[in-house]
């Protein structure tokens, strides 16, 4: 008897998980339609790469299949390699928006898949699977289906038809997945983490055509406002969560549909706290604003994306400016907390641009998170840069996805079209969104910190206690780092993920007003006034601190004096930003008359350097107080200061060293 079941795999990103939403309803579609399946939850699995193989071994299936977004490529690419070794004849099947952005080489070449699925899968995945059973190998006329012909090799992609959401009630099949795990690590940009929501969808799709997005399945259509009730009691009913996150792509188009949703929503016996992505151009005035909040919305988010008319207009948004300064005034008259995503690097995008942008982030106080532009396969500003000759290599591309400015390589990944030079954009880009960030982290400092480091064996723990700036209400945060990284981690969390959980208003923790640093504010300035005397700085850091030091000006500090950067203990990159970025032996004959450095070994590593040659080390600037580096020295965990020690003696770290001793072995 031929094999019939369905091997499904979910994607999911280590340490960060997200709701599976879209694979919830395809494993609802399956069960409807009595198809068999079974699921490994990449969230859930100590190693997936194991758990697939073991799968593999015991039972035989029809296919293998995942799906999601067109950055996990590589994930789908593994998966195809181990799925084809362990069971060659067992065809790999690929969902989700990949399979609609992804052009037919990155799908069939790159990737390898058999077949891919369009659209929805209610209605294209089951007519396709019986097909698979049935032994068919030409699919066509089989909506949403993608496969390449035998006999031609050519690539067919079927149309995919859209689910009419008024006809056909679909719940997502949460009892497939562990949703206390999912629940308890929920989290959201500009929200925090510890929100124990759970998500549901008000409808499908987009209504924008934005030049940098590729909506997942094309135009919003909005399910029956008592289904999405008759779904949330059941949630609510089932699930044990705190919160509601309507995760689709947009609530509703227009003010009229959220009231509706409203005095619905308001009307039900049990009610959860609700956030929400809204369009700015859905015209949400301050009542209907209050309304939301009195139907218990806590927060919502929209996309701002620019503060340029000119700008907006090229991204097809649909607003204007003063729309946007508009929508977050009447969220501020209505009492509702609110927050949003800007891009910088736009098709076209000026020096006057971006600085309107940044000015429109601090004028009206919106919290908020600037993302690189990415020319994605899919996007109309892909289409473009493809076909003006920015993008000479697609794997390439396809590779240097990157959407931090602030990343170390961002300068050699960043696909370029502004109206500025690449080196003029990543001359004015960081100042502009560096003038935003330490706008918020001054603005917005924990109040009566405290800070509390411990160590053990493998990890530093740093505790961080206040109460919020904006409400007074009793925040945390904590973290662990290996050996003294505390305030790129801080620079990090600061600017996406780290809100006070009662207004959602940005926590600043700046552990030089901590009450255990009663000298830190006389240090920073004091370092600042230092840094003053220098023409060419040298900063020496891990990279989590020079991301934080480039993020947030807290030392006042002239960028312009920085003469290069030393990634302390990190893999070198040929730039960082605008800066060079020198290996261990370039930095003596570098000609930098002053370093900076943070963690609590760079100065004494560097100093050691420069006696080992014999040259007279520049005076050394230590970003921390003499006594906080001793007593974070005194926590170090021992895994760090052992590794330390092999690096002197030997030149490489002891991973390093296992490493290529399990090459050996495996020889």
């Amino acid at each position: 008897m031929g094999a019939s079941k369905l091997l499904i795999v979910n994607p999911s990103c280590p340490g960060w998980p997200e709701w599976p939403v879209g694979m919830a309803y395809v494993l609802a579609c399956l069960e409807q339609r009595g198809i068999p399946f079974d699921l490994i939850d990449l969230a859930r699995v100590e190693n997936w790469e194991k758990s697939l193989a073991a799968a593999l071994d015991s039972d035989r299936y029809l296919a293998v299949a995942s799906g999601g977004l067109i950055g996990d490529y590589r994930f789908f690419r593994r998966l195809r390699e181990l799925a084809g070794k362990k069971s060659p004849d067992t065809p790999f099947v690929l969902g989700g928006n990949i399979t609609k952005d992804g052009n037919d080489r990155l799908l069939f070449d790159i990737i390898g898949v058999d077949y891919a699925i369009l659209g929805e899968a209610e209605t294209s995945l089951p007519a396709f699977v019986e097909g698979l059973r049935a032994g068919r190998e030409d699919f066509h006329g089989y909506d949403g289906v993608i496969f390449r012909e035998k006999a031609t090799g050519q690539v067919v992609r079927n149309k995919f038809k859209r689910l009419d959401l008024k006809r056909h009630k679909v719940r997502p099949a949460w009892h497939h997945f562990d949703c206390d795990y999912f629940i308890t690590m929920s989290s959201f940009p500009f929200m925090g983490g510890g929100l124990r929501s759970m998500p549901v969808l008000s409808g499908r799709g987009c209504v924008g055509k934005c030049g940098f997005c590729s909506p997942s399945i094309g135009g919003f259509r909005k399910r029956e406002i008592a289904d999405l009730i008759d779904e949330i009691r059941f949630l609510i009913r089932e699930y044990d969560f705190d919160k509601l996150c309507f995760l689709n792509e947009m609530f509703y188009p227009t003010a009229r549909e959220v009231r509706e949703f409203c005095a619905a929503y308001a009307a039900l016996e049990t009610r959860k706290p609700w956030f929400v992505q809204v369009r700015i151009d859905a015209g949400l005035d301050a009542e209907t604003l209050v309304m939301m909040k009195e139907a218990g919305c806590i927060a919502v988010s929209a996309g701002i994306e620019s503060g340029s008319d000119d700008v907006l207009a090229a991204m097809n948004k649909k607003t204007t400016a003063e729309q946007i300064r508009t929508f977050f005034r009447n969220c501020k008259a209505a009492g509702m907390p609110s927050n949003g995503t800007f891009i910088i690097g736009y098709d076209g995008e000026t020096a006057e641009d971006l600085r309107k942008t940044i000015d429109l982030l601090i004028e009206e106080d919106i919290s908020s998170g600037d993302a690189l532009l990415v020319a994605y396969q899919g996007t109309k500003v892909y289409r473009k840069a493809l076909g003006a000759g920015l993008i000479e290599d697609e794997d390439k591309h396809l590779d240097d996805f990157c959407c931090d400015i602030f990343a170390p390589d961002a300068y050699s990944r960043f696909c370029n079209m502004t109206a500025m030079s690449t080196d003029e954009f990543f001359d004015l880009a960081p100042k502009e969104v560096r003038r935003y960030n330490t706008y918020v982290f001054d603005k917005y400092k924990v109040r009566d910190l405290s800070l509390t480091i411990d160590g053990n064996w493998r990890w530093t723990s740093v505790l961080l206690e206040g109460k919020c700036r904006e409400c007074g209400a009793p925040v945390r945060e904590r973290f662990l780092a290996y050996g003294a990284e505390f305030l790129g981690l801080l620079g990090i969390g600061m600017s996406r993920n780290t809100f006070c959980g009662h207004c959602f208003k940005p926590l600043a923790f700046d552990i030089f007003e901590a009450g255990e640093m009663p000298e830190g504010r006389a240090h920073v300035r004091e370092v600042s006034k230092a840094l003053a005397r220098y023409r060419r700085i040298l900063v020496c850091a891990p990279t989590n601190d020079v991301n934080f030091l480039l993020r947030i000006n807290f030392l006042s500090l002239d960028y312009e004096l920085i003469h290069g950067i030393y990634l302390y203990r990190d893999e070198p990159v040929g730039r960082y930003l605008k800066y060079p970025v020198l290996k261990e032996g370039e930095i003596v004959g570098s000609g930098a008359d002053c370093l900076l450095c943070f963690d609590v070994d760079a100065g004494a590593s560097v100093r050691r350097l420069y006696a080992r040659l014999g040259r007279e080390c520049p005076p050394v600037v230590h970003a921390h107080p003499e006594a906080f580096r001793r007593s974070v020295a005194a926590k170090v965990p021992h895994a760090y200061r052992i590794n330390q020690v092999f690096k002197r003696l030997f030149g490489v770290s002891v991973r390093t060293v296992l490493d290529r001793a399990r090459a050996l072995v495996g020889r």
